[in-house]
């Protein structure tokens, strides 16, 4: 499993996500989340040089976190992965709707604020359902 340090940086970036336009403490701490597991793909991918555009991800634009749930990151010629968070202890990941269209492939993160770091835990090519089981997760 692939660990990644959730940095000052990227905190503060969570932090200014969830803080912007969030109707409940609920949603902004989703809002952090889906930012942390985001990041971790993105910053794994980067380390195997893939490219990536967090830019034109809808879960980097504070407009749309307050109406969808989605943890999205564009993989530059390939299309949408969405990296979808658990907390520690969590066997399932639900995929909301809005998150099971148009994407390449699911990343499981769990995020552990706490440790401050995110751990990949698997792959999945469809979502169909709108969960995951972690125990069926492929790695990488």
């Amino acid at each position: 499993m692939i660990t990644v340090d959730l940095t000052k940086k990227v905190r503060c970036v969570a932090q200014q996500f969830s803080d912007r336009l969030q109707p409940s403490t609920e949603k902004a701490e989703q809002v952090a989340l889906n930012t942390f597991a985001v990041y971790a793909v993105h910053f794994y991918l980067k380390s195997l040089q893939v490219e990536t555009d967090l830019q034109k991800s809808h879960s980097w634009n504070p407009e749309i976190h307050a109406i969808l749930d989605v943890a999205d990151l564009v993989v530059k010629s390939r299309g949408k992965l969405e990296c979808r968070p658990v907390l520690p202890g969590a066997t399932v990941c639900q995929v909301p709707l809005e998150a099971r269209g148009d994407r390449i492939g699911y990343v499981v993160v769990q995020v552990d604020e706490r440790a401050r770091e995110a751990t990949l835990l698997g792959y999945r090519s469809t979502a169909a359902d709108g969960a995951i089981d972690l125990g069926k997760l492929r790695p990488k």
